[in-house]
């Protein structure tokens, strides 16, 4: 804990020799990559309980309308046949007509335990005639880890 009384989560690598002593240490922040040096007290985190993630695929046909799923933390659509409108949270529709054209968004995750979420709405509008693979990552309904 930093004097202010703030804390900063981090990642402490520890080498071990073949009795289990620690040899070395490097402390980086939680991109695995980047050096960091704490300041102040360092403790450990609170454990976490990660949040079961289930893949899920879906094919659509128009004239139809994919909502995407509270908590969704990746999509990714491929486009069969267009006229295909992707409308974001921020409401930018972009229209994909190019058949076998595909496309991914994902929310990388904000802390260790927690997944990334994309902000929604997020919808997918095929008009009569056209088609797309859907395919999305969000949490599991109860249950339904695999």
């Amino acid at each position: 804990m930093a004097p202010d009384g703030t804390s900063t989560t981090f990642l402490r690598h520890l080498v071990h020799d073949c009795d289990g002593a620690v040899t070395a240490t490097t402390d980086t922040t939680t991109d695995g990559v980047t050096a960091y040096t704490p300041a102040g007290t360092v403790g450990e985190c609170a454990p976490c309980e990660p949040v079961a993630m289930c893949p899920q695929l879906l094919g659509l046909s128009g004239p139809e309308t994919w909502n995407m799923p509270p908590g969704t933390e990746s999509v990714s659509i491929t486009v069969l046949c267009g006229p295909v409108t992707v409308t974001d949270c921020t409401g930018a529709a972009t229209v994909i007509n190019e058949c076998g054209t595909a496309f991914s968004w994902s929310a990388p995750s904000t802390n260790s335990c927690e997944p990334g979420r994309l902000c929604d709405p997020f919808t997918v509008d095929l008009p009569e005639g056209a088609t797309a693979y859907i395919q999305w990552l969000s949490p599991c309904a109860s249950g339904d880890e695999s």
